[in-house]
């Protein structure tokens, strides 16, 4: 008989299967449009907004609880799977974001929270040693102020959101956006990359690049001769509630 650990895991890259054809199909169709600002003439600056004019279908945030939920109860799975079966019914994979036996000066514990430390002991109580040490060595506390980026983090997160009853947040924005200029119809062969890396642009998020002092022939340019065109990817992102606060944005 296959293990409910593996059956758990091949349900939710199915998932994952569906999920990544919705979100190819939604950013296929460019769902966004940058609007102008109107600026004082004094200023040297073109500002557009961003408007994403198709968000996201709110069954991609169903589909993406039942991915958390089945990678989550993968881990508990392979922990019930590991212990003496006199240890099963309180087993579970912990997943914490401090570091519960930190001690200060004086050898008290950091974390003033026997209850939390017992539960993480009961939940693999049993567990063959090197096995905890696994578990110990993959919590998110080890992210040294990064804690949020953690995979086993993120997951517990949205899986703790969206059994209480609230669906994931998810949203359309764009990343690996390029500007360019034109004036009077011709190109400035000056290019303007906003947003690199992990960053994006959002709903709402403005724009905007400094006017060059003089354009190549030599004149001043002015606001109303510039256009400002864009190239991005369209993204999905999904908001997951922060260790402190909210955190930024994760792509999916």
């Amino acid at each position: 008989m296959t293990d409910s650990w593996w059956l758990k895991v091949k349900r939710a890259q199915k998932h994952m299967v569906d999920i990544n054809r919705e979100a190819r199909n939604y950013a296929g169709r460019h769902p966004y449009e940058l609007i102008r600002i109107r600026l004082p003439k004094s200023k040297r600056e073109v500002w557009h907004r961003v408007h994403i004019t198709e968000q996201p279908h709110p069954m991609m945030a169903v589909m993406v609880g039942d991915f958390v939920y089945n990678l989550r109860s993968a881990l508990d799975h392979i922990i019930v799977a590991s212990v003496p079966r006199a240890n099963r019914k309180n087993a579970s994979f912990p997943i914490v974001f401090k570091d519960l036996w930190e001690t200060d000066a004086d050898g008290n514990y950091v974390v003033d929270d026997a209850d939390v430390r017992d539960n993480f002991d009961r939940a693999i109580r049993g567990l063959p040693s090197e096995a905890r040490a696994i578990v110990e060595g993959e919590q998110p506390y080890h992210g040294e102020g990064r804690a949020y980026l953690n995979t086993l983090g993120v997951i517990s997160r949205l899986e703790n959101a969206d059994k209480h009853r609230r669906l994931t947040v998810i949203g359309g924005g764009l990343q690996n956006l390029v500007i360019s200029l034109t004036l009077r119809g011709m190109a400035v062969p000056e290019r303007f990359p906003q947003h690199r890396g992990n960053k994006f642009a959002a709903d709402d998020t403005k724009i905007g690049v400094p006017l060059p002092a003089r354009w190549p022939d030599g004149s001043v340019p002015k606001q109303s001769e510039v256009e400002m065109q864009t190239s991005a990817t369209t993204k999905v992102f999904i908001k997951v509630t922060g260790v402190r606060g909210n955190e930024p944005l994760i792509n999916i």
